[in-house]
Order: structure tokens, then C-alpha cells, then sequence
């Protein structure tokens, strides 16, 4: 199984079940209906606070007070759309009705602000920056519909690329990357405006006569959206590649991306044909939502279809759609995969002397510690201390791949390299290099292409880490203490 100087031995799981510490499973429910269909638009950073509408109503969720519905505008409103919601859960932007025709709004503390507009247009806010201080939609009335970005100071509009109308769909945590689409009757291509270079033209894919952006990563370097074609595909854009497709559901044809994780890493939004809410990574491509969920532990689907995924917590782990309740009602969901953490199933000293310790001081941070002190080496490049840790994974193909190492030395002027097994190499990599310190420190290192890092099949992951002299060291006998290790792991 592993190449070069050790032989891997992979135990029982009957041994394995006592170490596996499983923290959650994904969980999935409804979020009612409120006097009607609903819907979601949008949830926080953090994955407790989801907003959308309610029939004709705009609504706040979480899991203590349920779906509140925020009422109309106080300007003789009757109905009131939530499409965004602000990073931080205290901002719900959308578009309600009064005397005055549709309004943009943001609700904050209880109460709407209107943000005011040019009668006789009409104006809709789709989404709000990280604390809901830039604010970003489009106007429509006599010019056509015009992107804006909207601060304290008033509308910014952002123009068109040379066309009849925009869009504007997301906006980055900081409020300086807006992105959307800009369109005439027969083309419509996405967009990324900046202040620095304006709104800049994304393309297509192949030659596709439509595309629209609708998400952002945090840092603003990537671009979500769909292409268009003869079908339509999800794509992610970076000034390094361009826009670049994501393909497809298996079996279908359409994709399209409505969401992202702050990183990008994980994508979301719907197959068409019928709808179906899909996910993608790297690692998995896309796949269908509700059998992922089922897959990994939820319950309460039975007779839900869920349509699409219409918004992403920041690490990607909750999602939010809209989906065919079991009566046949258009209703409001959220899911939550949380992450697992598995601890070593066993160790190799490969190269040291154990003193003390064992499998229970890994498991946990406790000041209780693994204690190796450092051996003979025949070559000056060999460290004195190699400890090897293996566990088993119980999501062999998830997104999210973390090994977490905490570890101090006796002594200054040591180097500590964290590897990982990449079994599509057959080698150990270097994932993590410092100095090592003489308190505890903690290592999390995310590896890139977390399957590399887990043996298909078996699930069976390993680390080793190394512990040798920066230079010289004025002492004979030093040690390594380790107190945890651990992989987490999401799907």
C-alpha cells in the first residue's frame, strides 16, 4: 500500500470504531411556509440566519425563533421580496411595493429603509456587502434596467457593456467587486466591475451567445455564474483562466451556479430537466444534493424534491433552496454536513525513542502528551524523530481535508515538517514546515485535493511528522511532545 521505508497495516474496524470521533451528521429540515410558498434567497456567513420570501412576504429564519415574516414597506406597501442577506446576518436587502412603485430596501434592527430612487423607476436590491454597507441591484424605468452599488452616500450606477440593461447580482464581503450581466434581446454576457477598471466584460463559454454571473468568492478572484450555449453550464471565472465550465449533473444537460463557499471551493445552485439542487467541488464534480444528504446521514427527505440550492455559508457547509415539500408546496430548506474528526487508529515511532504515551494523548488537546525522545540517525539528512500517524476516514471522497498536529519541543533550534501520504503518488509530501517551539503550538494545514491524501476503498489516510536540528544543538538528548492529532473531514 505505501512505498519506500515503512510497511502500512490497516486494522479492523471493529478496533478503528473506538477511535472514530463522528461530531454530526448532515442534518436537513423545512423552514415552514408562512401563510404560503416559500422560498430562500440567501443564508449568513455562519449558516444560522437565512432569509427569503414567504408568499409576499420577506422573512428572517433561524433554528430558536423559526420563519418571521418583516411585513410590507411603510410607505403603503403590500408585499416585500428578501433576496440577499448580509454576511453577518444583520442586513436583509430586497424589493417591496409603495405609492411610489417597487423600491430597493435594506431591513436592519426591526425596520425597513427605503433607499430611495429616481420616480418614475422601479428598483430591486439582490445583495448586501459583509456588514450591509454597500449594497448592490439594479433600476429599471425609462433607461432600461442599470446596475447600481448603493452606499450611505447614495446609487452609483455601474453602466452597461455597450448594451441595453444590467444587472447586478452579488457583491464581495467588502463591498469592492460587484459582479452580474449585462444584456440585449439576444445576447447578455457576465460581468465583474471593480472602481479601478470598471465593468469588465467576462465572456462566454465556447463561443455561448449568454452568460450571467451570479456569485463571488470573498477575495473577489472568482467569478460563479452560467454559460449558455445550445444548454447551459456552470462556470467559474479567474483573471488566470478565464471562465472555465464545471459540467454537468450525470444525466443531464443544464447547470446552472447560484452560490459559493467564501473560498470558492464549493459551488452550488440546480440541474434542469427537472430541477434538481446539485453541489459541486473539485474532488466530486457536481452531485445531486439530496443524495448527498441521504448519503451522509440525514433524514426527513422522504418526499421532499429538492429544486436548488440558492445560497452557501462561508465554509461551505450549510446549504440553503428552495424544494416540493411532501404536500406539494414550494417551501424553504436548510442543510448542514458538519465536520468529523477521526484520531489516529495508530502510531509508528520510526525513528526516536518512546518515553511515554500513547493513542488517548492524541485524541485530544489536554496538556497529556505523546513523549518521544529523539534517536540515532546514520546520515546528517535522517531526523531523529519520525513519528507516523494512521487513521481511517469515514468520507473518503469529501471537500474538506484537514490534519490538525499540536506539539512542542525540549529545545530551541529544531525544525518540525508535517507530511502526508498521497497515495496517487505513492509518496509522503511535505504539507507544513517551521521552526518548532518550546510551547504548544497548532498545525492545521488543508490539503488541496483531499482524495490524493485518502486511499480509495479503505479510507485509510496517514501522516508522519519530523522533527530534525535547524543547526547545531548544544545538547544530546532533546524530545517531542505531542498532545494531538487529528483529521477533520466534511463531505
Amino acid at each position: 500500500m505505501h512505498s519506500g521505508y515503512r510497511c502500512f497495516v490497516l486494522a479492523l474496524w471493529a478496533v478503528l470504531s473506538g477511535s472514530l470521533q463522528v461530531h454530526a451528521q448532515c442534518r436537513f429540515r423545512g423552514l415552514g411556509l408562512l401563510n404560503g410558498d416559500s422560498v430562500a434567497s440567501g443564508v449568513s456567513a455562519d449558516g444560522r440566519i437565512v432569509t427569503g420570501t414567504a408568499n409576499t412576504e420577506a422573512f428572517l429564519w433561524d433554528a430558536q425563533s423559526g420563519m418571521i415574516g418583516l411585513g410590507p414597506l411603510s410607505n403603503g406597501g403590500t408585499f416585500t421580496f428578501g433576496n440577499g442577506i448580509s454576511a453577518d446576518g444583520s442586513t436583509v436587502v430586497g424589493t417591496g411595493d409603495s405609492v411610489d412603485g417597487g423600491r430597493s430596501f435594506l431591513w436592519r434592527g426591526g425596520s425597513f429603509t427605503d433607499l430611495g430612487d429616481r420616480p418614475p423607476q422601479r428598483s430591486s436590491a439582490m445583495a448586501a456587502s459583509a456588514n450591509g454597507s454597500v449594497i448592490v441591484g439594479h433600476h429599471e424605468g425609462g433607461r432600461g434596467r442599470v446596475a447600481y452599488r448603493w452606499t450611505s452616500a447614495g446609487f452609483l450606477d455601474l453602466g452597461t457593456l455597450n448594451r441595453a440593461s444590467s444587472e447586478a447580482r452579488a457583491v464581495s464581503p467588502d463591498g469592492n467587486v460587484v459582479v452580474g450581466y449585462s444584456d440585449t434581446s439576444s445576447r447578455g454576457e457576465a460581468f465583474r466591475w471593480t472602481e479601478q477598471e470598471g465593468m469588465v466584460d467576462l465572456g462566454t463559454l465556447g463561443g455561448g451567445y449568454i452568460s450571467e454571473a451570479n456569485a463571488v468568492s470573498s477575495d473577489g478572484t472568482m467569478v460563479f455564474g452560467m454559460s449558455t450555449l445550445i444548454f447551459a453550464e456552470a462556470f467559474r471565472w479567474t483573471a488566470g483562466r478565464g471562465m472555465v465550465g464545471l459540467g454537468h449533473l450525470p444525466g443531464y444537460v443544464n447547470s446552472y451556479a447560484f452560490a459559493c463557499s467564501s473560498d470558492g471551493q464549493v459551488v452550488a445552485g440546480k440541474a434542469a430537466g427537472p430541477e434538481v439542487a446539485i453541489r459541486w467541488t473539485q474532488n466530486s464534480g457536481f452531485v445531486d444534493v439530496k443524495q448527498l444528504l441521504q448519503t451522509h446521514g440525514a433524514t426527513g427527505l422522504s418526499g421532499w424534491t429538492l429544486r436548488s440550492v440558492t445560497g452557501v455559508s462561508a465554509d461551505g457547509m450549510t446549504l440553503v433552496g428552495t424544494a416540493y415539500d411532501p404536500d406539494g408546496h414550494s417551501q424553504a430548506w436548510i442543510a448542514t454536513c458538519e465536520i468529523q474528526t477521526v484520531s489516529p487508529s495508530s502510531f509508528t515511532v520510526f525513528r526516536g525513542n518512546l518515553e511515554s504515551g500513547g493513542l488517548d494523548e492524541l485524541s485530544q488537546r489536554d496538556a497529556r502528551y505523546l513523549i518521544v525522545r529523539n534517536g540515532a540517525t546514520a546520515i546528517r539528512s535522517e531526523s531523529p524523530i519520525t513519528i507516523i500517524f494512521d487513521a481511517v476516514t469515514p468520507i473518503p471522497d469529501g471537500f474538506y481535508f484537514v490534519i490538525h498536529v499540536v506539539n512542542r519541543v525540549s529545545i530551541t533550534g529544531l525544525t518540525q515538517r508535517i507530511d502526508a501520504f498521497d497515495f496517487v503518488a505513492q509518496a509522503y509530501v511535505n504539507v507544513d514546515t517551521r521552526s518548532a517551539g518550546t510551547i504548544d503550538s497548532l498545525v492545521d494545514v488543508r490539503l488541496p485535493e483531499p482524495t490524493r491524501f485518502v486511499e480509495p476503498g479503505t479510507g485509510a489516510v496517514s501522516a508522519q511528522m519530523r522533527i530534525k536540528p535547524a543547526g547545531p544543538v548544544f545538547t544530546s538528548i532533546w524530545r517531542s511532545f505531542v498532545d494531538e492529532v487529528q483529521w477533520s473531514v466534511a463531505a
